[in-house]
């Protein structure tokens, strides 16, 4: 990825925002596209109400744009100097179409420990596996924490490496730390390695 490039999503279900689900199923197919396998970061500001530019940028603008009304996100690739980063800009283009989620199917088939605060899904579940990590993690929290106020949202994603096209074993998620009622963060694992966390927040 070497230019800006516009997005052209959709919302899910009922939702009136575009989900992370479908900004990172995006950015991983321009990774692969360059037969790319380096760590990915992903971290949502606030929610996208419009269609989304990706902008390529330096580790110093992106600290520059956070109190931007557009910035929403940033993304990087990569580690150390070979890293690259991305801002999430909102643009003004409304999002004109609606997809279903799959979230209920997706974790229908959950097995869940609220006192190991794990949370499991066997081989060949529904889904993929962005949608499988974060439903299940949501799941999760449902299940394993006091009822929240306000609804927890996907806010942050940190992997050694994109996740598979598709997942022939299990996919676990255990919630390892609560931060002050608000920020959460869970450890992920396909097929019994470990290979990264997904953070959640308490919508505002």
């Amino acid at each position: 990825m070497e230019q800006s490039h516009p997005l052209d999503l959709a919302f899910r279900g009922k939702r009136s925002y575009i989900h992370g689900t479908d900004i990172y199923t995006l950015i991983v197919s321009q990774i692969r596209e360059q037969e790319c396998d380096a760590a990915i970061s992903l971290s949502f500001h606030s929610q996208l109400l419009r269609q989304p530019d990706l902008i390529p940028a330096s580790e110093s603008q992106i600290a520059t744009q956070r109190e931007s009304t557009r910035f929403r996100g940033d993304v990087r690739i990569g580690r150390g100097a070979e890293a690259q980063y991305w801002m999430l800009m909102e643009s003004s283009r409304e999002v004109a179409t609606r997809l279903p989620c799959r979230e209920a199917e997706v974790v229908a088939t959950a097995m869940v420990d609220p006192n190991a605060r794990t949370a499991t899904l066997p081989a060949n579940s529904a889904g993929t596996p962005i949608e499988q990590v974060v439903f299940l993690n949501k799941h999760l929290h449902l299940l394993a924490l006091p009822a929240p106020a306000t609804q927890w949202l996907f806010a942050r994603l940190e992997l050694k490496r994109a996740l598979p096209e598709s997942t022939a074993g299990e996919v676990t998620v255990k919630l390892n730390q609560v931060l002050g009622g608000r920020f959460t963060r869970s450890s992920i694992s396909c097929g019994g390695e470990t290979i990264g966390n997904i953070y959640f927040s308490l919508a505002a």
